[in-house]
């Protein structure tokens, strides 16, 4: 179906309309029309390091952002906190409804990754200095 443009998604909570379980999945895919009907819309400007996108959206869509997906993702459509979704295999997606969007995909770091790298940075220094008395001691 990537023909068509046409990606399951992955939910963990609340139910979209139209879901279906995976395991329906291999009933459904053959009653699947492929045909890609008309264009969706275009992504008029991107800013690929910022995950920032002006789209152009002619029918409801998803934007499709070809990142690893994690719940820690967050996005912004038109300035307004937006939900993502996992879309198989494992990108990150964001419902758009038609017309024209400013389109932010974030994935913030966490404070506790930022210490715990600024500890190891100190440690090894330290360990540095501890080898180094210790062999003088030895001597």
């Amino acid at each position: 179906m990537p023909v068509a443009k046409k990606h399951p998604l992955v939910s963990f909570g609340d139910p979209f309309q139209g879901e279906a379980p995976l395991t329906s999945a291999i009933d459904l895919i053959p009653g699947m029309d492929p045909h890609t009907g008309p264009p969706r819309g275009m992504v008029m400007s991107e800013d690929t390091g910022g995950n920032h996108f002006a789209v152009n959206v002619e029918r409801k869509s998803m934007l499709l952002l070809k990142a690893m997906y994690h719940p820690n993702w967050r996005a912004t459509v038109d300035r307004v906190k937006t939900d993502t979704v996992m879309i198989i295999p494992s990108f990150v997606g964001v419902q758009l409804t038609p017309g024209k969007h400013q389109v932010r995909i974030e994935y913030p770091f966490r404070r506790l990754r930022m210490i715990l790298l600024g500890l190891g940075l100190l440690t090894l220094p330290m360990i540095w200095r501890v080898e180094k008395k210790g062999s003088a001691i030895a001597s």
